[in-house]
């Protein structure tokens, strides 16, 4: 008994560890986000990724990649613009931004002199894309914004691990009922 007890709130503890949103507003809606993981690390831009769920009452179950761009400038990115991520395979996946980005649409930090400047674009994502992420070998992904793109080389197993982890911790929590009252 002790065991399965301390089981329990072990894999609790995973789940908490990787999960950092799981709240329900007052109508209903659920928001799942993980943490964030790291895709990229230069010296004046980084990106960084999760992944979110969003349940409606309704039951309506829809994915997000969210990347948090760390940019030197101030990037504007137009609802439907486009992030591309290439395989080793050399097949291609598209994903569409859900959110326009404008020119107030971002947060700063000043630090040493400089700006570093924070967008978070949010990509539709279908499980099925979610599952071809976590099996597939990415190397390299492009992200589409109004003035240009920005094409980065990325470690081949930084996104399907840590989209592997996500995925598999929001599963498992969308196996539990929550509701606004939930420990209250």
């Amino acid at each position: 008994m002790t065991f399965l007890f301390a089981s329990v709130i072990l894999s609790s503890c995973s789940v908490q560890k990787v999960i950092q949103v799981d709240k329900v507003e007052g109508k209903g809606k659920r928001t799942i986000a993980s943490k964030n993981y790291n895709l990229y690390m230069g010296f004046t831009t980084s990106i960084w990724y999760n992944l979110d769920c969003i349940v409606l009452s309704e039951g309506d179950t829809s994915f997000f990649l969210e990347l948090t761009i760390i940019d030197n400038s101030r990037l504007q990115i137009d609802k439907g613009r486009k992030l591309l991520i290439k395989f080793e395979d050399g097949t291609i996946m598209e994903l569409q931004n859900f959110t326009k980005i404008g020119p107030g649409d971002y947060q700063y930090k000043v630090s040493s002199g400089s700006v570093n400047y924070y967008m978070e674009p949010f990509y539709s994502i279908t499980q099925e894309q979610i599952k071809q992420l976590m099996t597939k070998r990415a190397s390299k992904i492009r992200i589409e914004h109004d003035i240009d793109v920005i094409d980065r080389n990325i470690t081949a197993k930084k996104l399907s691990n840590g989209i592997s982890e996500a995925y598999t911790m929001i599963m498992k929590a969308l196996k539990t009922t929550k509701t606004i009252y939930s420990d209250f």
